[in-house]
């Protein structure tokens, strides 16, 4: 064999696979918008983001649409349910852990109380995380529109700021709530990261 080929026909070319984050989210226009301004920081990378549609709210419908979306799923792919606390209940969210204990690469980023906190842990450290205080926040500083994002609006520094502040209030990581006011979908971005730099 000429130096550099393999015998099993998997040379450069198996480099060129996207490895895919499959999300699920709860809310249809600012998830949506902040995991495509996300798509755009790590657009030279071998990574795809992909917000997949649903038909409604609530864990029973997400992890319906996530075992819809099970069968797209290559090795090294992941699929994420991304969701607010709400008013789900106890039963609820065991189920979410349930489906989430079936497979390595299924995951669940739950935020207490809601995704916003997420957004403004990219701007500051709030000391009122109730959810009412949370979306004013969002829409006096971050919101474009109703509830989308205004443009051009996440950056690489932003990004690494949340994420640190997100996972400093995690400080009891186990199970699928956090305690403290806070939002996991920094574990979605650590792989994304792990991923983007292999």
């Amino acid at each position: 064999m000429s130096k550099g080929s393999s015998r099993f026909g998997r040379g450069k070319a198996s480099r060129s696979y996207k490895r895919r984050f499959l999300l699920i989210c709860e809310g249809d226009v600012t998830e949506p918008d902040y995991f495509n301004q996300l798509r755009m920081l790590y657009r030279d990378s071998l990574i795809e983001l992909k917000c997949l549609n649903r038909q409604h709210s609530g864990p029973h419908s997400l992890i319906k649409r996530a075992n819809q979306a099970k069968h797209d799923l290559q090795k090294g792919d992941e699929l994420w349910i991304i969701l607010d606390v709400d008013e789900w209940t106890d039963d609820q969210f065991m189920a979410l852990e349930k489906w989430s204990s079936q497979q390595e690469n299924y995951h669940v980023a739950v935020s207490k109380p809601c995704f916003e906190i997420w957004l403004i842990f990219h701007e500051k450290n709030p000391n009122n995380c109730s959810k009412k205080a949370c979306q004013a926040y969002f829409e006096r500083n971050i919101a474009s529109g109703e509830k989308g994002l205004r443009a051009n609006w996440l950056t690489p520094d932003k990004l690494q700021v949340a994420i640190s502040r997100a996972k400093a209030r995690d400080t009891r990581p186990q199970g699928i709530v956090p305690d403290a006011p806070t939002s996991r979908v920094y574990l979605l971005i650590e792989n994304i990261d792990e991923a983007s730099s292999v």
